[in-house]
C-alpha cells in the first residue's frame, strides 16, 4: 500500500502495489426454536451476542498506526476476538457438561454449514499439499493473512455464533449505526478534511487511495457495499415505525455518498448486485416497488450532485472518475432522478398506513422484471463480445470512456486484465494435485514472485500479490472444489435467509416476529452485494470477517 514521506510502510498497511494498482423449497411450517438448558443457553448466547457486537462496533473503527498497519491491526483484532469467543465457549462447555453443544448437532447442519465445513477441509488438504510454501499456506504471512489459521478461526466463529446467538434486530442496528459513522468519515475524506489526521505522514498523491478507518478504497467500498445492502433492503422491506425507516434511509443516503466518492470499481458491482436482486423481493408489494424507486432515484441524484461537486471544486476535492463520472455527465440525469423521486413519493403517499401485502399483480411484476433483467444481461454480453471483436482504438472512438470497460486487454480494470491472464496461466502449470486442491491458502504471492516478477513489473509497473478476483484467487489457492464450495456458502446462505424471511412474512413460521423477515432479506441482499464486488476484489481480513459475521447472524435466525 502507501508509504510515509520517509518510510515505505509495512506490507499489511499502505502497500506499494495497492497504492498504484487499485482505485475498487418452499416455506415450511413453524420450525422448532433452539432450546438449550436455560443457564447454559443464556451464557452461550451472551458470548455469541457480545462477539457480534464487538465485530460490528469495534472492528470497523479500530486502528493503531493510521493506515500504515491497518491490515495487521484488523487481522489481530479478529484473531483476538475469535480466540476469546472460542475460549469462552470452551469454559461454558466444561462447566455445562455433555448436554451443552457449542457447535450444535448433526441434525442442525444445512447446506451452507456443510459447505463451510467442506471449504475448511479442502483448505486443509491444500495446505498439506503446498510443499515449500507450507508455512505461508498455514499463516498467510506473505499475502493477506488468509491462511489456514484464519480459515479455521472463521469456521469456528461461524458455527459457534450461528448455533448460540439469539437472533435480534439490534445487531443490525449497531451494524448500521457504526456504518453510518464510517461512511461519514469517508465522505469527509472526499472533501480532504482529514478529521482523524491520517494523512499527516502520507504523500499527497496517495490521498485518494485510502479512506475512513478501512484504508485502501477497495476494502473500504467492500464494507460500504454491505452497509448499502443492509440499509437499502431494510428501508424497502421493513414495516417498522417511521423513525426507523428514516434512520434506514439516512444510512443508505450517506452510504451511497460514501460508495460513489470511494471511486472504486467494485462499487459499481455492489450496486449492480443490490439493484439487480432487490426487486425479486421488493416488487411483491406496491409499497416495496415505491420504496425501491425512491432508492434508485436517490442514487441518480447523488451521482449527479457529486459529479457537479467534483467539477466545480476541482483541486479541492478528490475527483470522480470512471463509470460514475460517465453516468454523472449524462444529459437529463437530474431531471430523470427528480421525476422518479417525486413519482416514488406520490406512490408512497397512496400507500400510507397500509400494510405491505402481496399485490394482485405481483407475479406479473416479478416475471416482467426477470425478463427485463435477462434481456439487459444478454445485451451487455453482446456489447462486450462486439467490442472485443474490434481494435481498442475503434472501441474507444465508438464508446469513449466506456470503451475502457468493454474492451478486455492487459490494461483492463487497472491491469486486472493482465493479472487474471497470468493467474490462469500459472494455474495451468501447477502439478495435477495442486490443480485439483489448489496451491494452498494465500500462497498466490509466492508463485507470482517466483515466476512473474520481472514480467509483471515490466507490463504493469508494479507487483500484484493477489489475483484481484476472489473467485480466481480461490481457484488458484484451493482449487475448483474449494471454489465451488465457497460459492455454495454464499448461494445456500442467501437461499436459506430468503426462505426463512418469506416464511415469516407469509406467517408460515412463528419462531420469530414477522417484522424480522426484513432483517433476513437484508442479510441476504448484503451477501449478494459482496458476491458481486468479489469479481474484481480480494478477500482480506479487513472487511471479509464482517461478511462472515453477517452470515452467522443470518444462520442463527433459522
Amino acid at each position: 500500500m502507501g508509504k510515509r514521506k520517509k518510510n515505505t510502510g509495512s506490507a499489511g498497511g499502505l502497500r506499494e502495489a495497492d497504492s498504484n494498482a487499485l482505485r475498487a423449497e418452499k416455506p415450511v411450517a413453524a420450525k422448532r426454536e433452539h432450546k438449550l438448558p436455560e443457564e447454559e443457553d443464556s451464557r452461550a448466547s451472551w458470548l455469541a451476542g457480545a462477539w457480534v457486537m464487538l465485530m460490528f462496533a469495534l472492528f470497523p473503527l479500530i486502528f493503531t498506526d493510521h493506515y500504515f498497519n491497518i491490515l495487521q491491526t484488523k487481522d489481530v483484532t479478529f484473531i483476538v476476538l475469535a480466540l476469546l469467543l472460542a475460549v469462552g465457549m470452551g469454559i461454558v462447555y466444561l462447566d455445562g457438561g455433555r448436554k451443552f453443544r457449542p457447535l450444535g448437532s448433526r441434525e442442525d447442519l444445512n447446506r451452507a454449514d456443510l459447505s463451510v465445513l467442506a471449504f475448511f477441509g479442502i483448505a486443509l488438504i491444500a495446505t498439506l499439499l503446498s510443499g515449500k510454501f507450507w508455512f505461508q499456506a498455514l499463516t498467510g504471512i506473505d499475502g493477506r493473512f488468509v491462511g489456514l489459521f484464519y480459515i479455521a478461526l472463521i469456521t469456528a466463529s461461524y458455527f459457534i455464533v450461528s448455533r448460540n446467538l439469539r437472533f435480534s434486530g439490534k445487531y443490525l442496528t449497531v451494524f448500521l449505526a457504526v456504518g453510518l459513522l464510517v461512511c461519514l468519515l469517508g465522505y469527509t475524506d472526499f472533501y480532504n478534511m482529514d478529521l482523524l489526521g491520517f494523512r499527516t505522514e502520507m504523500l499527497p498523491e496517495q490521498y485518494a487511495m485510502f479512506m475512513s478507518t478501512f484504508g485502501n478504497v477497495n476494502t473500504y467500498t467492500t464494507y460500504v457495499g454491505l452497509v448499502v445492502g443492509v440499509s437499502g433492503a431494510l428501508f424497502t422491506l421493513s414495516e417498522e415505525k417511521t423513525g426507523r425507516l428514516v434512520f434506514y434511509y439516512l444510512v443508505y443516503l450517506v452510504a451511497m455518498l460514501a460508495l460513489i466518492t470511494g471511486a472504486s470499481d467494485n462499487g459499481y458491482l455492489s450496486l449492480a448486485g443490490f439493484f439487480g436482486a432487490l426487486p425479486f423481493v421488493a416488487f411483491r408489494s406496491r409499497k416495496g416497488r415505491a420504496r425501491y424507486l425512491l432508492l434508485f432515484a436517490t442514487m441518480l441524484l447523488v451521482i449527479d450532485y457529486l459529479t457537479g461537486v467534483s467539477i466545480s471544486k476541482a483541486g479541492k476535492v478528490i475527483p470522480l472518475y470512471g463509470l460514475f463520472l460517465v453516468i454523472g455527465k449524462l444529459p437529463g440525469l437530474p431531471v430523470i432522478g427528480a421525476v422518479l423521486g417525486v413519482l416514488s413519493l406520490v406512490l408512497l403517499y397512496r400507500e400510507k398506513g397500509k400494510e405491505a401485502v402481496r399485490s394482485p399483480h405481483a407475479t406479473l411484476w416479478l416475471r416482467g422484471y426477470a425478463v427485463l433483467l435477462i434481456l439487459a444481461v444478454l445485451a451487455l454480453i453482446g456489447l462486450f463480445v462486439y467490442a472485443n471483436s474490434l481494435p481498442y482504438e475503434t472501441v474507444h472512438a465508438k464508446f469513449g470512456m466506456l470503451g475502457d470497460y468493454l474492451k478486455f486487454r492487459n490494461e483492463w480494470g487497472t491491469f486486472r486484465g493482465y493479472v487474471w491472464r497470468a493467474t490462469l496461466d500459472e494455474y495451468s502449470k501447477l502439478p495435477i494435485l495442486n490443480r485439483i486442491f489448489g496451491s494452498g491458502p494465500d500462497t498466490y504471492v509466492g508463485y507470482m514472485v517466483t515466476n512473474r516478477w520481472n514480467e509483471m513489473n515490466q507490463i504493469t509497473g508494479q507487483f500484484y500479490d493477489a489475483a484481484h478476483n476472489e473467485y480466481l484467487q480461490y481457484l488458484f489457492t484451493v482449487g475448483p472444489f474449494g471454489l465451488l464450495v465457497h460459492l455454495g456458502i454464499l448461494v445456500f446462505s442467501v437461499r436459506a435467509a430468503f426462505s426463512k424471511a418469506r416464511a415469516l412474512r407469509e406467517r408460515q413460521d412463528g419462531s420469530l416476529p414477522r417484522e424480522y423477515s426484513a432483517y433476513l432479506y437484508a442479510l441476504g441482499i448484503a451477501v449478494i452485494c459482496y458476491a458481486f464486488q468479489a469479481f474484481v476484489n480480494i478477500n482480506v481480513p479487513v472487511a471479509a470477517p464482517l461478511l462472515w459475521a453477517l452470515l452467522a447472524v443470518a444462520r442463527a435466525a433459522e
